[in-house]
């Protein structure tokens, strides 16, 4: 997720009194349960220190930085709230005490299709040399007029439905893997294929958010190369 800057507003009516966490497993806090608070040691929220606050959204899908394990917490601020001030993240919020009403599956953090990105994303994982050059193929062939109007869309959707966090945190280890795959390919070929990866990891972020050519547009070069992704269980 994108750097806090300094300058937050605060105060309890800039909040909704329930929020989100996406709070890592192997954070000191990853054990917390249902009905208790987490509380930080510091006295007061300082907008240019991240170890006096705690993260929490106002939308589910802007809570990830990237796909560790996690848990999905609804929770309630307890105390000073602060609203995080970061382009392109609205729902940001900080708070040094809150209590955990619930916890969520997971994938809802990626949005109503967040088990099908997580699929798609551990496909990207095992993408090697040859599947990574034929994605840029893809990739290149289509050409701007074809996928240019598919992300006007996307552009407006992922803005409006919150979902920016989600987007960007599941293209973080895809991307990785791609230019892992395709370090012996030249620069040119591996930005076409990661570009690619991007754009299919977005359609299926905000697929309920864009038209079915949108979508179809943004995903055709990955379709191409891998079919239809591959489908795994996920608690429900």
């Amino acid at each position: 997720m994108t750097s806090a800057a300094p300058g937050p507003e605060s105060g309890p009516a800039a909040c909704p009194e329930r929020l989100w966490m996406a709070l890592p497993i192997s954070d000191e806090h990853g054990t917390v349960r249902v009905g208790e608070t987490i509380e930080l040691p510091t006295q007061e929220i300082r907008p240019d220190n991240h170890n006096t606050f705690l993260n929490v959204f106002a939308s589910v899908t802007e809570t990830l930085a990237d796909l560790q394990p996690w848990r999905l917490l609804e929770v309630a601020p307890i105390g000073t709230i602060m609203r995080v001030s970061c382009p392109g993240h609205p729902y940001w919020f900080g708070v040094r005490a809150l209590r955990v009403l619930r916890e969520a599956p997971a994938w809802r953090a990626l949005g109503p299709q967040g088990k099908a990105v997580i699929d798609l994303v551990m496909q990207a994982y095992d993408i090697t040399a040859l599947q990574a050059r034929e994605l840029a193929a893809h990739w290149q062939l289509a050409g701007r007029p074809v996928w240019d109007f598919a992300y006007q869309e996307r552009a407006v959707a992922v803005v409006d439905a919150g979902r920016v966090a989600a987007c960007e945190a599941a293209q973080i280890g895809a991307v990785a893997a791609v230019r892992r795959a395709a370090t012996s390919l030249p620069g040119e070929t591996q930005e076409a294929a990661c570009e690619a990866v991007r754009a299919a990891i977005d359609a299926e972020v905000l697929r309920d958010r864009i038209s079915p050519e949108a979508t179809r547009a943004l995903q055709q070069p990955w379709m191409r190369v891998f079919g239809s992704p591959r489908r795994a269980e996920h608690p429900a």
